[in-house]
């Protein structure tokens, strides 16, 4: 188990964990997941800018990251720290 910054190589787990979230039909949270990972290139530049400042929406902790909990090569959890 382990926290892994997101990145292109974890691309898969998170498209998975991104599916079983909309499947349940339980409220996407935090805001980010709401995001179509479709351009997954794009999502990630959108939550590096973000981090950086960079048009964050208006809900967004300043200065903070966003982490993806990885256990047995799946996405479990989606965090925001500060």
């Amino acid at each position: 188990m382990f926290l892994a910054r997101p990145a292109m190589d974890l691309k898969q787990e998170y498209i998975d964990f991104y599916q079983e979230w909309k499947e349940s039909g339980e409220e996407m949270i935090p805001f980010v997941i709401k995001k179509n990972p479709v351009d997954f290139q794009s999502m990630l530049n959108y939550l590096s800018d973000c981090e950086k400042g960079i048009e964050p929406p208006e809900s967004w902790i300043p200065e903070s990251s966003t982490y993806w909990l990885i256990d047995n090569n799946e996405m479990q959890l989606m965090q925001h720290l500060k």
